[in-house]
């Protein structure tokens, strides 16, 4: 005699493991959505294009110094803007992150172009410039080291003069 049970597989619909299995994979991607989220409403608010902030009071000691510069054109057929110098942290304070504002001025009395980032450190030269964050070797007071910023987007009315690097926040 065939014993039939009254269950859902029986019946060709999914078990309550099944269900649960569901339900837990769903919780898991909520709580991703939920803490991407929350890290986004955490981290430096978006600024507008162009808004200049005030000068960290830190920044009077982290001297910014021999800037140069150098270019590139990109294979899309854009223009890549290299903006190097030194920094020396004359302050008391060991300092494991910097975000600096470049500005572009020019001539057709426009307001300059102002690009907010983070300062990168250059850690190698060899075979190519390689950067990291501060963060990465933080900078103890009296520590001077070489520094890059790239820009790919800079405005075709920048007077090509050396932009103005200000330091805007210091961690």
């Amino acid at each position: 005699m065939d014993l039939q049970t009254n269950t859902d597989e029986a019946k060709g619909g999914l078990g309550v493991v099944a269900w649960l299995a569901a339900a837990a994979v769903v919780l898991v991607i909520v709580g991703g959505i939920v803490l991407v989220a929350h890290h986004r409403k955490t981290a430096a608010p978006v600024l507008p294009p162009n808004t200049a902030l005030p000068l960290d009071a830190y920044a009077a000691n982290l001297a910014i110094t021999g800037i140069e510069m150098a270019d590139t054109d990109t294979f899309g057929g854009g223009r890549l803007i290299y903006v190097d110098g030194h920094i020396t942290n004359n302050g008391a304070r060991t300092v494991k992150g910097i975000t600096v504002q470049t500005v572009f001025a020019n001539d057709l009395k426009y307001p300059p172009q102002v690009k907010t980032g983070p300062l990168m450190l250059i850690r190698t030269r060899d075979p190519e410039v390689d950067t990291e964050p501060v963060s990465a070797e933080p900078l103890k007071p009296g520590d001077s080291r070489e520094f890059r910023l790239i820009f790919e987007d800079v405005y075709t009315d920048w007077n090509q003069t050396y932009p103005d690097v200000r330091v805007v926040v210091v961690q």
